[in-house]
């Protein structure tokens, strides 16, 4: 079975628009930072 990379985020209150959905330019960020930890992560 292939390795699983799970990275943890913690959502905060300035990563929410007016209605309490992701702000998209956040969500954004989430996504690459997990890229760039998947990327580094040793493969086993």
């Amino acid at each position: 079975m292939p390795a699983i990379l799970e990275w943890t985020h913690t959502v905060v209150e300035d990563d929410l628009d007016g209605l309490g959905h992701a702000n998209n330019i956040s969500y954004l960020k989430w996504m690459h930072s997990a890229a760039l930890a998947h990327s580094a992560a040793p493969i086993h």
